[in-house]
């Protein structure tokens, strides 16, 4: 009975934690935006990668969103959606063609960051045999 109380108590993500992951993953998707004007040129290598980064934006917007708006729910799609999403970013930017080092930097670094953020808010995993209610 101890060991249950162990792997349930105090291991789900509040409301506020929850609402600051959703913060923290427009924020990324808010850096994906300006590198847009920024890191990107006009070849077809880095136009490419710009609607990639975009692409994965707007899941990064859909999730924080519906972290930010109800922190209360689970979101455990959104959530594991904003980390492949993250996951993504950082395997692009590793094994991406990219034109300049700066773009290689930005899609790294926010995607780390909507990686890590994103498995703050994950709800946690019940042994098999228990019930959500502890």
């Amino acid at each position: 009975m101890a060991d249950r109380r162990m792997v349930t108590r105090g291991t789900r993500p509040t409301p506020r934690s929850r609402r600051a992951v959703g913060v923290v993953l427009l924020m990324a998707a808010s850096v994906i935006g300006v590198a847009q004007w920024l890191v990107y040129d006009a070849t077809p290598v880095a136009q490419g990668n710009r609607v990639r980064a975009v692409v994965v934006a707007v899941v990064l917007v859909v999730a924080g969103v519906r972290l930010v708006l109800t922190p209360a729910l689970p979101h455990e799609v959104g959530v594991r959606s904003a980390m492949l999403a993250g996951g993504a970013l950082v395997f692009f930017a590793v094994l991406g063609a990219h034109e300049r080092l700066s773009a290689v930097a930005v899609e790294g670094f926010t995607g780390v960051v909507a990686l890590f953020a994103a498995v703050a808010a994950l709800p946690p995993v019940q042994p098999p045999g228990t019930s959500h209610r502890a």
